[in-house]
């Protein structure tokens, strides 16, 4: 009988951890969701031509303390602190972003924050994002953000396709191909070209910025 009663208080109590937790999760996803407005209608109010923005810095501090809350989820965002003191940010591909005056660096934050909001701000665990290739092979059924998930497995079918051609052509093909005829003008030509197309190109990219460039 005691075992019995024991029981069904951990039934009961497992019960209301579990709408507990949806309870909460439900909360935070409303929070995330007035996050988000907020700075679609800052980033619309920041993009009109006379900006006038009522509150003074109120609308800065709110806006930095947002960015430093999502930067601990994905550090890869701008910090507000070294875009605001040099005025420049690297993203994580290498580009440059210069914002020269507060409007610019604010607009930016803005859409940086929306990104985030949009394609991470489901995710509880960067872990699970990391892992959805693997679930999604093992799991018929993945609850996952739908953009990300559409972007992972659009990944994963593109390298799945060329899984053949890369082990066939080798990793260095490029290069290779670059030197099949090593002393024809051909080849001389269209190297030289393909060199000044990455500067012109990427002319932003701290990989290709000049010819010293890792890239």
């Amino acid at each position: 009988v005691e075992i019995t009663k024991l029981h069904r208080i951990i039934r009961d109590d497992d019960i209301k951890i579990r709408k507990l937790i949806k309870t909460i999760r439900s909360q935070q996803s409303q929070r995330e969701s007035l996050q988000r407005d907020y700075i679609y209608l800052l980033q619309t109010s920041l993009s009109t031509e006379d900006v006038r923005l009522f509150g003074g810095t109120k609308h800065r501090e709110r806006l930095k303390e947002l960015l430093a809350d999502c930067r601990k989820r994905d550090p890869s965002l701008p910090s507000f602190d070294n875009l605001e003191g040099s005025g420049l940010y690297i993203d994580s591909y290498g580009f440059k972003h210069e914002k020269n005056n507060e409007n610019d660096r604010l607009q930016y934050i803005c859409v940086k924050l929306t990104h985030f909001y949009d394609t991470k701000a489901h995710s509880t665990d960067d872990h699970v994002w990391r892992s959805l290739l693997k679930t999604y092979q093992t799991s018929s059924t993945v609850s996952v953000s739908p953009i990300i998930f559409v972007q992972k497995s659009g990944m994963f079918l593109f390298k799945k396709q060329i899984e053949n051609i890369r082990k066939e052509k080798g990793s260095s093909y490029f290069h290779n191909l670059c030197h099949l005829l090593p002393n024809s003008d051909l080849n001389n030509k269209f190297e030289k070209q393909i060199a000044l197309d990455l500067y012109r190109t990427m002319p932003t990219n701290i990989r290709f910025c000049s010819k010293d460039s890792d890239g």
